[in-house]
């Protein structure tokens, strides 16, 4: 085994998809769907057959504690055995793993067995949350690794999920981090750890000297070939366990990476660890039969891949229209959530779109109030500075037609507006429906509980349409 190389193995932002799945992949004329696809089974066969003749440090990007029927159910208990079976070495914690609040993260981190890190998290006595940075030596490599987790936490989550902790990012202690790594405790390479998204990613490189690596995720970006800024290759995997990013490389006399070799490996044709597929089959054996529930049938496949308007949200945003016959229907741009093929639609596939399972409210905002609205997510979606982009994608919507300019300014982007088919009048006020505490944030109005979860109002709507189909119809439309 060579002693001077090594093989960084990274799974991102698996949001509780455990087993095998279906997954979307972009072709000519339209998208293909595949079954079978991931599952943390497959992942451990893979990272066991490498460390068999490398020397593999295996990391977790985050957003693996949440997300699915079981997951969510167990507030994440299914998840740790099956990460300290995988024998994963370092993570960091993603925005959805605090969901159940900081306290249980820290229990699912300890049963895990894995060491998490994120240099930018602090409670309210100052101190760290985590680790910040750890030293690693692989091999006769010497490694340095700081975590930084999602900067915007408390602004855009849940409060809950980040209740007694700031979250920050700080470029100048992110840079005097790398030159402590460097100088005190002489690691050769300098590896990040973070889940801040591509864009942000991106930029930490341009700003921060003297980074190797970053391990980039929580925007979902499938990178089939390395990216390098400012002399630091950055990586990412995907997402839904689909994916793993496999990056080998030589750390040579000078202290330079070479001989670099990158794949992002499909978990498609790949066997099975049967240690791992018999603890995950018994996991999940006591929600089998709830999440086998049928709902109704599916006539066309739902993804949420595509930032402007995705059929996984139509049907969402559809829903909650036909039920509260409001003006319009929004749901967050949330990016989580693997495809789901037509066919029986179950339980589990609801838990997979909406696994929060939010409470439906009503609120009515005039014109001015709503363009506002709009403006500013469009602003958290393409802001030009990354650092300013928040949350996920466009904000879903029925009942509105929106046309505008991403390259815009702030403020300026939107060119049509449109409510029920007829252009919105400054002087009108329009009834809306949405969901949970990220529904319409950052407008401060009267909200009226419809006292109704979104899978009862989903579950409803599957049966009176048989089956449920998705048009081609565009809703948001970028000029």
């Amino acid at each position: 085994m060579p002693s001077r190389r090594i093989t960084i193995v990274q799974q991102n932002d698996s949001h509780g998809y455990l087993w095998s799945h279906p997954e979307l992949f972009w072709a000519a004329p339209s998208p293909s769907f595949k079954q079978g696809i991931g599952g943390f089974a497959k992942t451990a066969h893979v990272v066991k057959e490498l460390r068999k003749r490398e020397n593999v440090l295996f990391v977790d990007g985050g957003d693996v504690f949440h997300g699915t029927g079981p997951v969510v159910l167990s507030q994440g208990a299914v998840v740790p055995p099956l990460l300290k079976a995988m024998d994963i070495d370092v993570m960091v914690p993603g925005n959805w793993d605090f969901a159940y609040g900081p306290e249980k993260l820290l229990q699912l981190i300890l049963e895990s067995d894995v060491l998490a890190l994120a240099s930018n998290v602090r409670d309210s006595h100052g101190n760290l949350f985590l680790p910040p940075y750890i030293v690693m030596d692989l091999g006769e490599i010497r490694m340095g690794l700081i975590g930084l987790t999602y900067s915007e936490e408390s602004q855009s989550m849940p409060k809950k999920f980040s209740q007694g902790l700031t979250f920050d990012i700080d470029l100048e202690q992110v840079s005097q981090a790398v030159s402590h790594l460097r100088e005190n405790d002489k690691a050769e390479i300098v590896i990040v750890l973070s889940h801040m998204g591509l864009p942000i990613d991106l930029q930490l490189a341009r700003d921060v000297p003297n980074i190797d690596i970053i391990l980039s995720a929580h925007s979902h970006d499938r990178l089939h070939r390395l990216m390098k800024v400012n002399g630091t290759l950055v990586m990412q995997s995907g997402a839904n366990g689909s994916f793993l990013g496999i990056l080998s490389f030589t750390v040579n006399s000078q202290g330079r990476i070479d001989d670099i070799e990158h794949q992002l490996l499909t978990l498609e044709h790949v066997d099975d660890d049967k240690n791992v597929a018999d603890l995950l089959r018994q996991l999940l054996e006591p929600y089998q039969e709830s999440m086998e529930e049928p709902i109704g049938q599916l006539g066309t496949p739902l993804h949420r891949m595509t930032v402007l308007e995705a059929p996984m949200d139509d049907v969402i945003t559809d829903a909650y229209l036909a039920y509260s016959e409001a003006d319009i229907a929004f749901s967050h741009g949330w990016r989580y959530g693997a495809p789901i093929v037509p066919g029986v639609f179950t339980q589990g596939d609801l838990y997979g779109m909406l696994p929060t399972n939010p409470e439906l409210f009503s609120t009515e905002l005039d014109a001015a109030t709503l363009h506002d609205f709009l403006e500013k997510n469009l602003e958290n979606v393409f802001a030009s500075n990354p650092f300013d982009q928040k949350g996920g994608y466009v904000v879903r919507s029925a009942g509105l037609i929106m046309a505008f300019r991403s390259y815009n300014p702030k403020g300026h982007r939107i060119e049509y507006l449109a409510v029920n088919n007829q252009e919105v009048k400054m002087h009108k006020t329009y009834r809306v429906v949405s969901a949970g505490p990220q529904g319409l944030k950052g407008i401060d109005v009267p909200r009226h509980s419809l006292n109704i979860k979104a899978h009862d109002v989903l579950r409803d709507y599957f049966k009176r349409h048989k089956p449920v189909t998705v048009s081609n119809s565009h809703r948001v439309i970028a000029l």
